[in-house]
């Protein structure tokens, strides 16, 4: 692909570093997996290469294809209890979708949930509920089942989009300032059914 061999280009020259753009495919593999996170068995459908520590989707799932969710009042607890004297961003624990409107840490009780996510909107799912519910305006709503906490690992000690704040071992801060919760933050979820 050039566009995928022009950007390598690109990281590599302003990194000094040799970088390689990849992507997942959707075929499985034609060779024989050398990892235990690769079945011969998957589907055209199923992902089963990963970045980082996603293997949640694969142990829940069998598919690494996780979103995730990050709680806005839990990173604004977490700035208050280390008194930094600046907020603390989202964007320094890489979410997908960040919901606000929950209690702090409330984001974990939703383990093993689901959400269904509409306009504006966002309920839990009772077992018996609809997952292709249509809304009044015709659009479907999306189903999100939360599969597991997010531990958290050094890539979160630098915020992409403050990089002049520096480095915190959050980790390490989240582990001392909340030891019922350990260097979790944010959880994994699966996409069940999309909305439009």
């Amino acid at each position: 692909n050039d566009g995928r061999d022009a950007l390598s280009s690109f990281m590599s020259d302003s990194s000094g570093e040799e970088v390689r753009l990849v992507t997942a495919s959707s075929k499985p593999s034609s060779k024989p997996s050398t990892n235990n996170h690769n079945s011969s068995n998957n589907s055209s459908s199923i992902h089963t290469h990963q970045f980082g520590n996603t293997r949640s989707g694969v142990r829940n799932r069998g598919d690494t294809r996780t979103v995730h969710l990050v709680n806005a009042a839990t990173v604004r607890e977490l700035s208050e209890t280390l008194g930094l004297g600046y907020p603390i961003a989202a964007s320094r624990f890489r979410p997908n979708i960040v919901v606000d409107g929950l209690a702090p840490w409330a984001e974990f009780d939703l383990v093993g949930k689901s959400l269904r996510v509409t306009r504006g909107v966002n309920r839990e799912l009772n077992g018996d509920d609809n997952e292709d519910e249509v809304e009044e305006d015709g659009t479907n709503t999306m189903v999100l089942d939360v599969i597991a906490r997010t531990v958290r690992c050094e890539g979160i000690s630098y915020d992409p989009l403050q990089p002049t704040v520096g480095r915190l071992d959050m980790p390490k801060l989240l582990a001392r300032n909340y030891p019922q919760h350990g260097p979790y933050f944010g959880v994994y979820a699966v996409v069940r059914s999309g909305g439009t």
